[in-house]
């Protein structure tokens, strides 16, 4: 179901928006940003070289299981 689009509903919309709207500046932004964004656990490379190794496993699992529905 999607909202409709009518202009007293994004003048609606812009008038909450502008109501929620606070101002911050850079400095304030990037400490906020570093409290809300959880550290990673690993390096990228390591979470990526992770990811890499189950998507293989995961392709030659259903590789394996497309070959057993041939024979």
């Amino acid at each position: 179901m999607t909202a409709e689009l009518t202009v007293a509903a994004v003048a609606s919309r812009l008038e909450e928006l502008r109501r929620l709207y606070v101002p911050e500046r850079i400095e304030a932004a990037r400490e906020r940003l570093a409290r809300e964004r959880p550290v990673p656990a690993e390096p990228f490379a390591l979470a990526v070289a992770r990811s890499l190794a189950e998507l293989r496993a995961l392709c030659e699992l259903a590789q394996h299981l497309h070959a057993g529905r041939r024979r």
